[in-house]
């Protein structure tokens, strides 16, 4: 008897102890299968003109789906889609997507395998071009960000990137072919598309900068990021074929309207220093009417 009333007295203790202040103390993250729970409900009861798009790192392989995910959404597999992001993956799942439903709704992984799976911002660059961002949500481990297909145009494919540059950059790398839209417009972000060729190997994963400059040659945006080939290593990494690069550059809300130029720096990402082309660290791509 003595000992039960021991442990009796205990009992308030390690109750508190354990689901009280332990909790509030650690800093832990719940396991995935929790938190899909919550999703696959998400997604289970998403409207006809809704469905659930979910990047998958390439270099996990296309098995490295979320299997918790599937068991319990096994009677609603129409309702989300898988994508092995590469740019015939992202483009081809999109297009469907893009010409089924009125909503698509990306889930960005924040803590899971697959949290970099569109480091090249492939699935962005379709998203973007094709329709708008209407909603972005916050969750523990993931963040989901709506969009709406544009209703006036059908899905457009990634484009061609096809004007010549053949831009040598310090016997390392060579920027091959550019693209650039004849038009973009304030408050948008207007996408560029450039193919690089490695020309030796490299000790840096070089970065690169594109820059927007106005009428009077002055820089009102740029946007910075590691070169990646298609399987994510850096240019230190890269085997020796063309690399296709996708970014979208902020179009200030306050441009005026006139002829712009874009142009492009690739640099060290230790010491920022430029490899130079022609003579010339910063190297212009081309003019584009901000309307």
């Amino acid at each position: 008897m003595l000992a039960i009333g021991y442990l009796l007295l205990l009992l308030p203790q390690t109750v508190t102890g354990y689901f009280v202040r332990w909790p509030a103390a650690a800093d832990f993250t719940l396991p995935f299968d929790l938190y899909a729970v919550r999703l696959a409900a998400d997604i289970a009861a998403a409207p006809p003109d809704t469905t659930y798009i979910l990047p998958m790192d390439i270099r996990a392989g296309r098995e490295a789906r979320h299997y918790t995910l599937d068991y319990l959404l096994a009677h609603h597999q129409q309702n989300y889609h898988y994508i092995s992001v590469d740019e015939y993956n992202a483009e081809s799942v999109l297009q469907q997507a893009g010409q089924r439903y009125s909503k698509l709704r990306v889930v960005r992984w924040t803590d899971d395998k697959h949290q970099e799976a569109d480091a090249k911002e492939i699935v962005t660059y379709l998203l973007e071009t094709n329709g708008f961002l209407v909603d972005q949500e916050s969750f523990p481990i993931y963040n989901i960000e709506t969009y709406r297909p544009s209703p006036f145009y059908p899905f457009q494919s990634l484009p061609a990137i096809d004007r010549p540059v053949e831009a040598n950059f310090d016997g390392l790398l060579q920027l091959e072919t550019v693209w650039l839209p004849s038009v973009a417009f304030p408050g948008d972000r207007m996408p560029v598309a450039l193919t690089l060729i490695p020309l030796a190997p490299m000790d840096a994963d070089y970065k690169i900068s594109l820059r927007l400059m106005n009428p009077d040659g002055e820089r009102i945006a740029q946007t910075d990021r590691v070169l990646l080939h298609t399987f994510h290593q850096g240019t230190s990494l890269w085997p020796p074929e063309p690399v296709n690069e996708y970014y979208l550059l902020p179009v200030p809300a306050e441009a005026s309207l006139g002829k712009y130029t874009v142009s492009a720096v690739i640099y060290h990402p230790d010491s920022l220093a430029p490899l130079i082309t022609a003579g010339q660290a910063e190297l212009p791509l081309g003019q584009v009417w901000i309307d």
